[in-house]
């Protein structure tokens, strides 16, 4: 078991705590993903990299290739199947929550439909809102498919590090 990462994981801290300045956390995040107990699905690389800031560059030069799991195996497509299912027949969601959600730039479907693939545990920052309608959030989607989730720091706990 791993953890997978969501963007905001590293996003938020990109902005609060500049690579420039905190080399050596970032180094942990570093050892974190290269001995694989930290990883990244190909989607949320492409968002990250897409951002065109300090963070996609630090993603293309220290992200070790084995720490990025493809969202293309036949394993992670069934159950992304399975997740599409669930949030096109949920009532809750709006539309465009759902078109959202579903959409292939955005990568927490496949987050989630990797997890539970794999025995991975997403760490993410956002919080349960069960009554939302107009967003469709992961942990809300964890729960409907049975896949372990956390934030950042139970995630450090669990692994033992320290900064």
């Amino acid at each position: 078991m791993a953890y997978l990462l969501d963007s905001n994981i590293l996003i938020a801290p990109s902005r609060q705590l500049p690579i420039d300045i905190f080399p050596s956390l970032w180094g942990g995040f570093e050892e974190l993903l290269t001995n694989g107990n930290m990883l990244l699905i190909d989607k949320v690389k492409e968002e990250i990299e897409n951002g065109g800031d300090e963070l996609s560059e630090w993603c293309k030069l220290h992200l070790p290739k084995s720490s990025i799991v493809s969202t293309e195996t036949e394993a992670v497509i069934l159950e992304y199947r399975k997740i599409f299912v669930w949030a096109q027949t949920h009532g809750q969601y709006t539309p465009i929550a759902k078109k959202e959600f579903l959409s292939n730039t955005v990568a927490d479907a496949f987050l989630v439909a990797v997890a539970k693939a794999y025995g991975h545990t997403i760490v993410t920052f956002e919080k349960s809102e069960p009554n939302i309608k107009r967003r469709i959030k992961i942990p809300e989607v964890c729960e409907a498919m049975d896949v372990r989730f956390c934030d950042h720091l139970a995630a450090l706990r669990s692994l033992k590090w320290r900064f």
